[in-house]
């Protein structure tokens, strides 16, 4: 009698663990088997500055003032049915008054 009791216990153990077991295998392997088709982008600016330099386009004209503004933003790419981060990416941008550069 002792020892059937001992057997139960003993089994109902081993189904703990089992379910335990396949219940961690199931949601590691749910953010693997994501295909990420629904994905957001966020981004931040994480610094800024501005400035001016001189520059001469024609002798007529004489120098002038560009002004310019240089910014870093910060992009991550998330799925937003798992969670997962796709990527990071670092842009920077920069944009002149006169210069024409621009990106």
């Amino acid at each position: 009698m002792k020892r059937k009791v001992g057997m139960k216990f003993v089994a109902i153990i081993c189904a703990c663990i089992m379910c335990l077991g396949m219940t961690l295998m199931v949601s590691a392997s749910t953010q693997e088997a994501c295909t990420h088709p629904n994905i957001n982008r966020y981004g931040s600016t994480v610094s800024s500055w501005s400035g001016s330099h001189t520059v001469t386009f024609s002798a007529s004209q004489g120098p002038q003032q560009c002004t310019y503004s240089h910014w870093v933003e910060v992009v991550s790419f998330v799925c937003a049915d798992c969670g997962y981060v796709i990527g990071t990416d670092t842009y920077q941008h920069e944009k002149h008054t006169l210069c024409g550069v621009d990106y």
